[in-house]
């Protein structure tokens, strides 16, 4: 009877996220939904779904989420993308702190949130500290990662760092060079945005080029 109890409040816990909730539901829905979450592991997750990204609700689920014996990364990573859209970010940094002391190294969803929570503390030692981790740890290869560095940077001006970090992308994308014209732009080298935006012109040029060739290729 528990079980199916469960299960149909996590069928609950789904559905209700594309529905209008009232006012006078919440309350009653969250006192459910606490009640379920102490006793099955998938409905604290759930929970934390329905409540963590939503930057005005995120505060009544911290209390569940510091009760968790064992936080696994998808819960830490709910918790970091929730707290980086609120008004008290740095909640972000000690979830993550709390995490890679538990021995969770974060993934590639893991490091842009905690990136974009140093971009809105205005922290750019902060962003050296994520990002020597991101080195130690090697997600520096993944895009996402690498775009948001180059970003964040670009944001504080660290036009060195926003340049390290574009040469040492193997992979790019429209989004790393936007960024990289984000970056001199914001530093007033405009000279270097027009020859950032020919640079890019040429590389687009090199990736036709190579689909063409292979196009032809498939051809024969």
């Amino acid at each position: 009877m528990t079980t199916n109890l469960i299960e149909s409040m996590n069928g609950v816990f789904k559905g209700i996220r594309n529905l209008p909730v009232t006012v006078l539901v919440k309350p009653t829905y969250f006192r459910m939904a606490s009640l379920f979450a102490k006793r099955d592991p998938s409905s604290i997750f759930n929970l934390l779904k329905f409540y963590a990204l939503s930057p005005t609700n995120i505060f009544k689920v911290k209390d569940h989420f510091h009760q968790i014996h064992k936080p696994t990364l998808s819960h830490c990573n709910l918790m970091i993308r929730g707290w980086s859209q609120t008004d008290n970010p740095i909640e972000a940094i000690h979830t993550y702190n709390l995490m890679y002391r538990q021995g969770l190294i974060g993934s590639n969803l893991t490091y842009p949130f905690l990136l974009k929570t140093c971009a809105r503390i205005s922290h750019v030692f902060c962003t050296r500290m994520v990002h020597a981790r991101v080195l130690k740890l090697g997600f520096e290869s993944v895009l996402i990662v690498s775009n948001t560095l180059i970003h964040v940077y670009a944001g504080f001006g660290e036009l060195g760092f926003v340049c390290r970090v574009f040469d040492e992308t193997s992979e790019r994308d429209l989004v790393s060079w936007n960024y990289l014209i984000y970056g001199y732009g914001r530093c007033k080298r405009y000279r270097e945005v027009l020859g950032v935006f020919e640079a890019m012109r040429m590389a687009n040029v090199v990736t036709m080029v190579k689909v063409v060739l292979a196009c032809s290729v498939l051809g024969e």
